[in-house]
């Protein structure tokens, strides 16, 4: 069985939605998705060991965690944005947000942040 090491890295793995999320934006409905790339290291191998067992299947077994933190940000961007443009637009608020809730759900399983680029937020 493989393992992870101490600081191995997972560089440019690609994110998004995988359905449209709707959210009310400055009293209209959007659905919404969003796009982007991430690279990861690995804090605490025993951690992430637990919930994908195989380093090789990492990148399919992230989905899920990607998912939840574009889910938790597209939420909170729509509560604070006063109008659609604001919202869509990659501000760096919008950044440092999205990287806030990436980091926080990844330090659960003993991963950290590397770096994280949004592509797009695009109403579709």
């Amino acid at each position: 069985m493989a393992t992870y090491a101490k600081d191995q890295e997972f560089n440019n793995i690609r994110w998004g939605t995988m359905m449209p999320i709707p959210v009310m934006v400055g009293g209209e409905i959007l659905e919404v998705r969003a796009r982007g790339n991430i690279s990861i290291i690995v804090e605490e191998p025993t951690k992430i060991q637990t919930q994908i067992d195989n380093p090789e299947d990492f990148e399919a077994g992230m989905r899920s965690y990607f998912s939840a933190c574009v889910n938790e940000a597209i939420g909170e961007l729509s509560q604070s944005a006063l109008n659609i443009e604001q919202f869509l637009s990659i501000s760096e608020n919008t950044k440092n947000l999205f990287k806030s809730k990436f980091d926080y759900k990844l330090s659960e399983i003993g991963l950290k942040v590397k770096s994280l680029v949004i592509e797009a937020i695009e109403n579709i």
